[in-house]
């Protein structure tokens, strides 16, 4: 089943594929006995097909909403003038594959070392960068985001498509006005 609030998308029977061929022989045989012993046997069978594929359908369509998601973000992303996009987001350098190369990718993994970055940006001159933050608690804490906040001179909401763990957040920040020496 998938589940957005689990942080991700998770498809949890893709675990059990692997003894597919050892149930799938089982399965046949239980259908074919059931199917000799009357009429709610049969209803019972149907019942479970068409919550099965009830189911795969509502997977299937939170998979579609989870792209629409990643093209909205991916958008915001490449439309951002700063070549350097920081994160404390671990999926977004996954999701944000097809612009890799065109932007600089940083991870962060707290307010620590996002001074220790900005630092590093100062040194060599770079002047803007994004920070991507998504809904919820992150590794940069509230106050450091707040920081971030008053410091960007552009906030950019991403609409999520109906992901909420894909709601995120732009901030287009300079560097010498969050990290002064």
């Amino acid at each position: 089943m998938l589940n957005p609030e689990w942080v991700a998308l998770i498809w949890a029977p893709r675990h059990y594929l692997p003894l597919m061929p050892f149930i799938a022989p089982l399965a046949v045989g239980a259908a074919t006995a059931l199917g000799a012993s009357g009429r709610l046997p049969r209803l019972l069978v149907m019942a479970v097909l068409v919550i099965a594929v009830a189911v795969q359908c509502v997977g299937i369509a939170l998979l579609y909403r989870k792209a629409e998601a990643t093209q909205r973000l991916l958008q915001a992303i490449r439309s951002a003038e700063p070549e350097y996009v920081v994160t404390d987001v671990f999926w977004l350098p996954e999701e944000m594959g097809s612009i890799f190369y065109e932007k600089k990718f940083m991870m962060v993994y707290g307010d620590a070392q996002l001074r220790k970055l900005g630092s590093e940006l100062l040194r060599h001159g770079v002047g803007q960068f994004v920070f991507v933050s998504a809904r919820g608690p992150g590794a940069v804490s509230e106050r450091g985001r707040m920081v971030l906040r008053h410091a960007s001179h552009s906030i950019i909401p991403v609409e999520s498509a109906g992901v909420p763990y894909m709601e995120t957040t732009l901030y287009v920040c300079e560097t010498r006005r969050l990290f002064q020496p």
